[in-house]
């Protein structure tokens, strides 16, 4: 029997009181930190159930967050459980935890199936897939709100938010890697002046009024099971401005929506926070701010897309940098005050090339 299986075995049998019968296991996709994911099929006398279990890092780097943060809890506190507690007290939808053995380092977590939103994209029934984001707009809404109104200080992701330090480390990781580890290093002079507009736009974005940010709200991270929308993957959340996972979400990594449906599911998102809010959205203001962030969270995607191949040996992820870098042309036709910036970027970075 492997590691994982012995993990396995103890923690289901645990979680049933019992030895449990024909157990197995079978190896899931995991993300990019250094988790590993399996399903658990278990069971007696001809009863199957499954859970999913998330085999943890290693102890001396669990307690720390896969990005890069600015704060860490230092209770000893799971962050992926600390936040659960919190988004489960809120009603989000976020999967159950059926069992922890940290002393084995394993959770077990409810089976949500295999359907990522990222899936239903892949299908192509345009219908479908615009009923599941607007769905997951009202949850988006919903956590903002709510997640602002409720937290506390128990709650980690109150204890760090997307300060300007935060968010020109984040730039400076996609000149870092999403330009120099690809084509070397820049001369002094332009490297010097893309710095000084990135520390701008990070004070800018960092000013912005801060609501519960997921961090990674995006097609991979939205388990489609029945009818429910499911987070995942939220372990690192923070305070930050409402424009962040709405760019996550709409102007993806790994889904290209196109700009007609996410144009309409702006103007779904803006409804649906007056009517939870009762608040109207200056559209002159917000907009430009949205695709701002969206510019940021795609450079920094870039960047750690690189990183993670290159550094942490993780194949596979350079291939959506083309999709991801290629956004920036249209926020420069929609926020023209973006466009100093992405002109200034062009020359190091062949996506911006017309």
């Amino acid at each position: 029997m492997n590691v994982a299986a012995e993990k396995a075995m103890r923690t289901v049998r645990m979680l049933e009181h019992a030895q449990p019968y024909d157990l197995t296991l079978h190896r899931l996709a995991g993300d990019a930190s250094d988790r590993r994911y399996y399903r658990v099929t278990y069971g007696a006398f001809g009863e199957k159930r499954t859970a999913v279990m998330m085999v943890l890092a290693p102890p001396e780097s669990r307690l720390k967050s896969d990005e890069v943060t600015l704060y860490h809890d230092e209770s000893g506190e799971l962050p992926f459980l600390n936040i659960h507690r919190f988004l489960e007290s809120i009603g989000a939808p976020v999967p159950r935890v059926l069992l922890t053995d940290m002393e084995a380092g394993v959770l077990l977590l409810e089976d949500l199936g295999d359907t990522l939103l990222f899936d239903v994209v892949a299908q192509g029934d345009r219908e479908l897939i615009a009923r599941l984001y607007k769905r997951a707009l009202d949850q988006l809404v919903y956590l903002q709100v709510q997640g602002a109104a409720r937290l506390t200080d128990r709650c980690v992701a109150a204890q760090q938010r997307f300060s300007p330090e935060l968010f020109h480390w984040e730039f400076r990781h996609f000149l870092e890697y999403g330009i120099e580890a690809r084509r070397g290093p820049l001369p002094v002079e332009p490297r010097r002046e893309l710095d000084e507009m990135f520390r701008r736009w990070a004070a800018r974005l960092a000013a912005l009024p801060a609501v519960f940010v997921h961090r990674d709200y995006h097609s991979r991270n939205l388990m489609v099971a029945g009818d429910r929308v499911v987070m995942i993957d939220f372990q690192d959340a923070l305070l930050g401005p409402a424009t962040y996972d709405l760019a996550s979400l709409l102007r993806d990594s790994y889904v290209d929506l196109g700009w007609t449906l996410v144009d309409e599911l702006v103007e779904y998102y803006l409804a649906a926070w007056s009517k939870r809010t009762g608040e109207t959205v200056d559209r002159a203001t917000f907009t430009p701010n949205l695709w701002a962030t969206a510019m940021q969270r795609n450079l920094k995607a870039a960047g750690r897309f690189v990183y993670l191949e290159r550094v942490k040996g993780k194949p596979g992820y350079e291939k959506d940098i083309p999709r991801t870098l290629g956004y920036l042309r249209g926020y420069r036709e929609r926020a023209p005050e973006l466009a100093e910036l992405i002109d200034r970027l062009a020359p190091w970075t062949p996506e911006l090339e017309l």
